[in-house]
């Protein structure tokens, strides 16, 4: 069963952040993770939640989400 990671991200130095997504990508392909979504540009439908950045990265199952 597929398994889903979402991390709500703000990112506070713009440098570094690049380098974490330069070695992030290989560390999720390794472990057979594929990126479903990454976006910047969010706009909330209702409530309160206003998220700046968000990034969802889909895993064959749970196990294989062990990083």
């Amino acid at each position: 069963m597929p398994s889903f990671f979402l991390a709500e991200i703000e990112v506070l130095d713009p440098k570094k952040y690049q380098e974490y997504i330069d070695r992030a990508s290989d560390i999720v392909q390794n472990y057979g993770g594929e990126y479903v979504f990454r976006s910047g540009s969010i706009i909330p439908v209702s409530g309160d939640w206003a998220p700046r950045r968000l990034v969802l990265i889909r895993f064959n199952s749970r196990t294989d989400m062990h990083m």
